[in-house]
Parts: C-alpha cells; sequence; structure tokens
C-alpha cells in the first residue's frame, strides 16, 4: 500500500513537467560541395529529437539567399531522418555565393534553426575556338587570294569576332568569307564571349599576313667597332612600307660581303636575329629580303655597313698628380685617345676606391697626409680597356697662423696670413658682451693677407626693418678671403627669449635692400642659448626672433548619435512555435498536497 503511494505521487509530480526538448541537427550536406554552373542541386540536413513518439521532427523548411538578397523558403521533403530539398538550375538562379539555414519543429511546438552556411556557384567555363582557311594557327596570304574565318564558342550565347581584318557577331558558329585585298601587312582576328553572371569570357586570336610588295628593311646592330673574337648582334628588320607596322613570318637573308651567312624569318616584332663572330678584319654586312624561300624575284636591300675590327687598347698619359704636394687639395689631369674605334669612355679610382666616370680633369680636396694612388682606366668603342697609375705624396700641412689686433668689447680684428684649401680656421671673439662667439673658416681656395673684422652695432644701419623682434645688429667684413665656407655661433640670454619661441631664432643677412633670414641651428640651452649659422658671404646682420604662440586647449568633441540603421526588408522566416508557460506555484502546491495525502494514509494504515 505504501510503495503504491510512493509510485503515485512521483507519478502526480512528473505530470506536470511538459517535455522540453528541441530538434538537433546532426548532418548537414551539399551535392554537388563545389558547383559549377549549370548544374542540379540537394541540400540535405538530418534531425533528431530525444522525446521520440510525439515529440519527433514534425516538419523542416529550407531558407535560401540569392546572391541579389532576394529570399526563398523551400519546404523539405523527408527520407526517415533526412531531410532534403532538390533545385534545379533555374529553380536555384544564377551563379554567385548564396546563403542558406535550416528550420525544424517537432510534434510539440518545439523548434530550432541553424546559421547561414555559405553555397558559392561558380561561373562555367567558355571555349572559343577560331580557324582560318581550317587552320587553327597564324596564317600567311598573298594580296588577293580567298580566306575563310570560323569561329566557334562551346555554349549558346552571342560572341563576336572583331579585328582589322574582318568583323561579325552571333551564335556559334560564325563563318566569314573574304578576299585579301588590303596591302600588304600583318593583320590581327580575334574571336571573344565576354562573359555574362553565369559564363567566363574567352577569347582566341589569330595573326594574318598578307604578302606583297610594299615592304622596307632596317638594319640594327650593337657597334660598327669590334674586337677580335668578338660577338656582334647582326638584326634585320622588316616594315610595312605604308604603315610602318613591324611584318612577321617574312624570309631574310645576312650577307657577309658576298657569302650568304644565314637566313631565317622574322619574329612577332618584325626582326631576324643573328650572332656574328668576328675574325680579325673589316666586314661587310647586308640585309636581303625575299618573299620566301624560292621565290627571289622581290629582292630588297638597305646596303652594306661596315663592321670594323679594332684590337689595340687606348693610349692614356696621367700628367698630374705625381711627386709632393704641400696641400690637401691636388688636380688629377689625364688624356687618353685610339687611332681606330675612339675612346668611349674613362673612370678613375683614388686609393681603391669607387670607379668615377671622368672627362680627363678633377679636383681632390682634403687628402691626408701620406703616400696616394690615382688609377685611370679608358676604354675604346670597340670594348678594349688600358689602365694607368700614379703614386703621389701629400706632406703635412702647417698649421694655419692668425693674429688679433685692436680688440675692444665692440669689435674683434684678426688676420690670417694665409689659408690653404681644406684647411680650417676657427676664430674666438672673446669681447665680453659679443653677442657672436666664434667664426669657422673652411677654406676651399687658397687665400692670403686675409683680414676679418665682426662689430657689434648700436642701431640698425639701414632703413629696411627686419620682419622679428631684433635683438641687435653685427657688421661682419673681409679682405683677401676667397672662396670660403664659412660658419658663426652667436648666443642669447635666456632672459631675453622669456616669451619668445627659441625655435624661431634667425641670422638675417642684408642683401640686394633686404633682411634675408639664413638657415639657423640650436645647439645648445642653459644659461645663454648657443645658435649657428652658415654665411654665404660678408655683410651687415640682424639677430631675431618670433614671439611664443600659446596653444588653445582643443574643444572637447560633442558626442554624435549614430545614424538610425534603416529596417530591414527580408521575407519572415516560419515562426518558432512559443514554449508554453508553467507556473511554479501550482507545481509547488500539488507537491505539498500530494505529501500530507501520503503522510494521512500512512497514519491511517
Amino acid at each position: 500500500m505504501r510503495i503504491a503511494l510512493l509510485i503515485a505521487v512521483f507519478a502526480l509530480l512528473t505530470s506536470f513537467y511538459p517535455a522540453f526538448s528541441i530538434p538537433v541537427i546532426t548532418a548537414n550536406e551539399t551535392i554537388p560541395s563545389s558547383p559549377v554552373y549549370p548544374s542540379n542541386y540537394s541540400f540535405r540536413s538530418n534531425w533528431t529529437d530525444d522525446v521520440g513518439g510525439t515529440g519527433a521532427i514534425a516538419n523542416v523548411t529550407f531558407e535560401l539567399t540569392r546572391p541579389d538578397g532576394s529570399v526563398v523558403n523551400n519546404s523539405a521533403s523527408n527520407i526517415t531522418e533526412m531531410w532534403y530539398v532538390d533545385l534545379t538550375q533555374d529553380a536555384l538562379g544564377p551563379a554567385g555565393t548564396y546563403t542558406f539555414r535550416w528550420y525544424a519543429v517537432n510534434t510539440t511546438g518545439h523548434g530550432t534553426v541553424t546559421g547561414n552556411t555559405t553555397y558559392t556557384v561558380q561561373k562555367g567555363a567558355t571555349e572559343t575556338g577560331l580557324t582560318v582557311n581550317g587552320s587553327a594557327s597564324d596564317f600567311t596570304t598573298n594580296v588577293g587570294e580567298p580566306y575563310e574565318i570560323r569561329a566557334t564558342l562551346n555554349v549558346s550565347e552571342t560572341f563576336y569576332i572583331t579585328g582589322n581584318l574582318t568583323s561579325a557577331s552571333g551564335s556559334s558558329p560564325i563563318t566569314v568569307s573574304g578576299t585579301a585585298n588590303m596591302t600588304p601587312g600583318l593583320y590581327n582576328v580575334t574571336a571573344y564571349y565576354p562573359g555574362n553572371e553565369n559564363w567566363t569570357s574567352s577569347s582566341v586570336t589569330r595573326w594574318v599576313y598578307v604578302f606583297g610588295w610594299a615592304k622596307s628593311l632596317a638594319y640594327r646592330n650593337t657597334s660598327l667597332y669590334v674586337s677580335a673574337g668578338t660577338p656582334v648582334l647582326i638584326s634585320c628588320r622588316v616594315l610595312n612600307s605604308n604603315t610602318s607596322q613591324p611584318i612577321s613570318g617574312y624570309y631574310v637573308e645576312i650577307h657577309n660581303g658576298t657569302t650568304n651567312v644565314t637566313a631565317g624569318r622574322t619574329d612577332a616584332g618584325g626582326w631576324f636575329n643573328y650572332t656574328l663572330i668576328v675574325a680579325g678584319s673589316t666586314q661587310e654586312i647586308k640585309c636581303a629580303l625575299y618573299t620566301n624561300e624560292t621565290h627571289y624575284y622581290n629582292v630588297s636591300s638597305n646596303g652594306t655597313v661596315p663592321l670594323i675590327s679594332d684590337f689595340t687598347p687606348p693610349a692614356v698619359t696621367i700628367h698630374s698628380p705625381t711627386g709632393t704636394y704641400s696641400v690637401t687639395s691636388v688636380v688629377l689631369n689625364f688624356s687618353s685617345s685610339d687611332q681606330v674605334s675612339g675612346v668611349s669612355g674613362c673612370v678613375y679610382s683614388l686609393d681603391g676606391g669607387p670607379e668615377t666616370p671622368t672627362s680627363g680633369f678633377e679636383v681632390f680636396t682634403a687628402l691626408g697626409s701620406g703616400t696616394h694612388t690615382v688609377v685611370v682606366t679608358c676604354t675604346d668603342r670597340a670594348g678594349n680597356s688600358r689602365s694607368v697609375s700614379s703614386t703621389f705624396t701629400v706632406s703635412p700641412v702647417p698649421p694655419v697662423r692668425s693674429t688679433v689686433f685692436n680688440p675692444s668689447p665692440e669689435r674683434s680684428n684678426v688676420f690670417i696670413p694665409v689659408l690653404y684649401p681644406g684647411q680650417t680656421k676657427s676664430i674666438d671673439i672673446d669681447a665680453s658682451g659679443h653677442p657672436v662667439k666664434k667664426v669657422v673658416i673652411r677654406a676651399v681656395e687658397t687665400s692670403k693677407y686675409v683680414y676679418i673684422t665682426v662689430k657689434r652695432l648700436d642701431s640698425n644701419p639701414v632703413s629696411e626693418q627686419p620682419g622679428n623682434l631684433v635683438y641687435g645688429y653685427l657688421e661682419m667684413k673681409e679682405k683677401n678671403l676667397r672662396d670660403s665656407d664659412i660658419s658663426v655661433y652667436f648666443a642669447l640670454p635666456s632672459s631675453w627669449l622669456s616669451g619668445k619661441d627659441p625655435e624661431s631664432v634667425r641670422l638675417e643677412r642684408f642683401e640686394n635692400g633686404t633682411w634675408n633670414p639664413l638657415p639657423t641651428v640650436l645647439v645648445s640651452r642653459g644659461e645663454e642659448y648657443l645658435y649657428r649659422s652658415e654665411l654665404p658671404g660678408f655683410s651687415y646682420f640682424a639677430i631675431t626672433a618670433k614671439k611664443e604662440e600659446k596653444v588653445q586647449p582643443e574643444a572637447e568633441p560633442r558626442e554624435e548619435k549614430p545614424p538610425e540603421r534603416p529596417k530591414e526588408n527580408k521575407t519572415i522566416p516560419p515562426t518558432e512555435p512559443e514554449k508554453p508557460e508553467f507556473p511554479v506555484i501550482w507545481v509547488v502546491i500539488a507537491a505539498v498536497v500530494a505529501v500530507f495525502a501520503a503522510l494521512y494514509w500512512f497514519r491511517r494504515g
């Protein structure tokens, strides 16, 4: 009695919990898996449900989204646990990328939907065929001879024949007949299908060579001057005399004097090439043109061109540098000649460095003390080369001497007896309160008895005003200073730069009635800011700066709401059945009642 009562209570409790199982997909297959248009297609899926019986799969829907965005729903058929949808190419749609998904519902009304699967149908391949007079290759004919062009396409689509021989369009096959009554030359015929959403494009081109009487020859050779045993490229070219277009397929002979050296047909560019090995004497080269190997009635020639043999390299003589030099700048001067083909070019190398082209005169600057070697190599037009070298010595360079005379707080006067090319003189300005601290001179040419004056001015020496804030004015003068590179170092107190941009400081030079800012570099910061400028020459100078610009804080960007997305207009998939709701409170009450009933019966028993 008690056991039966417990079984009844358990049955009562479980009766309040319905089956919450949903369908589960176990397989998803497409046949074919890599389709090519056109084809038939099968989409298959397998479904299970762990309830069974009344919880079995009720129906399955196949949702297909085409490449254009349209959506189609198909009800799947069922064989055992496999659900399938079979579609023809017309039912599926054009080639392209599709997506699909499955909806399944069991007999209790519970359903599920799969994620999207991508399915791409490739375009079908097309093949275009083209023959000229039955030949599926380039074709040769003569003026006035008939021809027949036939084109085919392996699909039922409109395709085209174009080219400068004929044109047509239509369905496969296309046949065009005519007569080669145009001027001699090279013509093309192309059959092509442009392709569409279902078929790939394809094309084929044939070249038709129409022979006749209008031809011309051109001769090409890499060099007229050669050394013994040198391979020389001999090229002959055939052109249409009317259009100047190259003609391939013509028969050309290359003659050396009266001897026929070789023969052959011209290539697509109209050229026939031959490499001749020069034996060691002057040779006369000629190109001869014929209609073909057996018909010699149309001979044409461009005359003869000599090949001159040159076996002797150029003569080369270095005139300087030689001996010993007490300066760091020396001159390379040499001469070269070739009596047969002439000198094509020369290079030099200093102390084993890179070969540099030269015309016979170079200046070597900033040479170190010691022994140096220069090598000159000259080559003639036949390719023969000769190298000669010269060794010379640079003795230690004497130091630069200078004298400061009549110094004052505003002025510094310097005398330099001599400056040699490559020497550098650094002049320190010791005057107190003077903005210029140093002047550096790098000599390019020799200068003797040089006088340098650097003077601070109390006011603007000219009527023209600089464009920025002025710290002070300078006058720098020279006498007897030849071509040199000049640098000036000047300092500004940090107190004057307060409120100004230190990077804007410029040394401005007065020239042609105006103040011109010079490139100025900030060297160091501290109690004084040190700057360096390169001078194109001496003149009046002004030291200037700009006010410091205050950077305004950027306004915070306003937050913008993203635009609302437009509502999508899509086909509504089958509605999933709603899961029934079971209030938990009623389940609890029923359980309590069952328990009390069981206790009551236990006590009576």
